[in-house]
């Protein structure tokens, strides 16, 4: 099958109106297999609400060869109500019991931050993963990770290079989360566009 730009938006368009007036809960823990396993040992560290359109109308990006669509929440942030290490989201419709998917979640790269593994971390416009840590687990000063390598140290915090620009789904301002410490986040939904016409 080689669909059509506009059949794919109008798919896209339709997945994201699943979203509409639901919300988006950060968990820490282990990630489920998929959406449709029950969470187990996870914590809800934080919960943000989309708007009642939760997309804006799918668009065309030339870069990503895919239509997107840019997330829009009631607020600009979210405080927590849990302490906590964010370690994926799951979004449900708007009674709050429908999963709908499950995403990864990443930051910029921040100086003397305690990381965890499996994080993502953006920085110079790459992507790369935590794959260990040492001791308390901090990134160094001064030292982001760069390259396109592997077993890359920073502080005490070794990434492996994943690819260029953003290649997790939420993007937050800080993984770590704090109870009465506002934190922000934004998704852009993408579906590739294959033989773009």
């Amino acid at each position: 099958m080689n669909p059509s730009q506009s059949s794919i938006g109008t798919a896209l368009a339709a997945w994201c109106a699943l979203l509409n007036g639901g919300t988006a809960v950060g968990l820490s823990g282990t990630r489920p297999a998929n959406v449709s396993t029950a969470l187990s040992g996870n914590t809800a560290l934080c919960t943000s609400d989309f708007s009642a359109t939760a997309f804006a109308a799918p668009s065309y990006n030339a870069g990503d060869v895919a239509m997107e669509a840019a997330a829009s929440f009631t607020a600009a942030s979210f405080t927590p109500t849990a302490n906590g290490t964010c370690t994926f989201i799951r979004a449900y419709e708007a009674d709050g019991v429908t999963a709908v998917a499950d995403f990864s979640v990443g930051q910029d790269h921040v100086d003397a931050n305690v990381q965890a593994v499996g994080q993502y971390i953006s920085n110079a416009g790459n992507t790369y993963k935590v794959v260990s840590v040492t001791g308390d687990a901090k990134t160094g000063t001064g030292t982001p990770p760069t390259g396109t390598g592997t077993g890359i140290v920073d502080g005490n915090v070794t990434l492996d290079y994943v690819g260029a620009g953003q290649q997790y789904d939420f993007k937050f301002g800080n993984l770590n989360l704090q109870v009465g410490v506002p934190d922000d986040w934004s998704y852009t939904a993408k579906m590739p566009v294959p033989n773009a016409v």
